[in-house]
């Protein structure tokens, strides 16, 4: 049976809300850098100021060449679901993306789940309804044909992921007000100081590139988003180890927690084969 418009459409909105994590949500540290012993200084000890540790954390996140991370993305309003997934990424020296989740979208589950593998081209997508229309394990969607509805090419997105790969949310936390530090704690087994803040988005998109700022602020503006709270936790070597981040606008409400279990070491993707691969026409 062919999914409905109304189910694809959702389907797409889970494939937009993987493409976000992977622009904003990823992490990295100085280039070859091994992760962070769990005995390093916090910056408590270090005595720096917790505006000069988010600087920081922003500069070294363009740093990235791969991490994994575990991502969590709950939401409700406009949109209710929940996607529980691991992410493996290579930066450099291009873009190649794999992540798993499970989804439930209005306390039902979604068989199966979802995988998608991100190149500098394409979005592969694994989902058991599609796969069953298509005959094939995996669907592709090509960056070239896909358009937004307003006709805005998503190539500007890819190009940002591509350069720099910068962490979209950490980039933004510069601007922030009402930060400080909230504490240390463990996370994924390294040594980190908690802050904690919140932002206006309006303000945060001056920091975007102008063809992500595009894409991102119309997008917020549908859903009344206009200030976001986050919680960060960054190491002794200025790498954010995790990060919680709340928006609560007017018709959408979401939380994303990324954790990251390694930074700069080396991942395994491939990319399907093309006896694995279809399409779904007019998709």
């Amino acid at each position: 049976m062919i999914p409905s418009t109304v189910t694809v459409s959702r389907m797409l909105t889970a494939v937009a809300c993987v493409t976000v994590v992977l622009a904003g949500c990823s992490s990295g540290g100085h280039p070859g850098s091994a992760s962070t012993p769990a005995g390093s200084p916090s910056h408590s000890a270090s005595g720096q100021s917790p505006s000069t540790v988010l600087s920081l954390a922003a500069s070294h996140a363009r740093a990235v060449t791969s991490f994994t991370a575990t991502v969590q993305i709950k939401s409700s309003g406009s949109i209710t679901s929940a996607m529980h997934g691991t992410l493996q990424e290579q930066v450099k020296p291009t873009v190649l993306a794999h992540q798993t989740f499970t989804i439930s979208e209005g306390g039902a589950a979604i068989p199966g789940g979802m995988q998608t593998l991100l190149t500098p081209h394409a979005i592969y997508l694994k989902m058991s309804a599609l796969s069953r229309v298509v005959g094939k394990p995996w669907i592709l969607i090509s960056f070239s044909a896909l358009k937004s509805g307003a006709g805005v090419n998503l190539a500007p997105l890819i190009r940002q992921l591509q350069a720099n790969n910068p962490l979209l949310m950490t980039q933004v936390l510069p601007t922030a007000q009402n930060v400080h530090e909230v504490g240390t704690a463990t996370v994924a087994g390294v040594a980190t100081t908690e802050y904690s803040g919140s932002y206006n988005v309006a303000q945060s998109m001056s920091k975007l590139d102008p063809s992500m700022r595009k894409l991102v602020k119309p997008a917020l503006a549908l859903a009344g988003i206009t200030r976001a709270q986050f919680s960060v936790w960054i190491d002794g070597q200025d790498q954010v180890r995790k990060l919680v981040q709340t928006y609560n606008g007017t018709r959408y409400q979401a939380t994303t927690v990324i954790v990251i279990t390694s930074i700069n070491t080396p991942v395994h993707i491939v990319v399907p084969p093309a006896s694995q691969v279809g399409s779904i026409p007019g998709l």
